[in-house]
């Protein structure tokens, strides 16, 4: 069976900045769906038609991932409105109470 939209494909991948140091690893297959908004659209590009157990190595520029960084959007807060237990890659969809990093965009989400 070839990939296409619409279908669920499980990917793990390895990634790696430009130096080749790892950023992420995701050993266990995570399932994404195909043909809609789950996937950058260059990976998207590189599923497209391949079969089960495809394997590919791609080189993304920010413009097909997610951007160049921008330090206006790094906030820093106090620890002490974080919980106790934060670790490494842990996510934060809301902004904690007591947040008050001046010149914060009114509707920016912590992640």
């Amino acid at each position: 069976m070839n990939i296409s939209a619409p279908c669920v494909v499980s990917l793990v991948w390895r990634l790696e900045d430009a130096q080749g140091n790892l950023i992420d690893e995701l050993s266990d297959p995570v399932e994404f769906f195909f043909g809609g908004v789950d996937l950058l659209a260059k990976v998207e590009e590189a599923l497209a038609d391949q079969e089960v157990g495809f394997e590919a190595v791609l080189h993304l520029e920010p413009e097909h991932a997610f951007g160049e960084y921008n330090p206006d959007l790094v906030f820093f807060e106090e620890r002490s409105i974080f919980p106790d237990q934060v670790e490494p890659g842990m996510q934060f969809d809301d902004v904690p109470e007591g947040a008050a990093t001046q010149g914060m965009p009114a509707d920016a989400i912590y992640t």
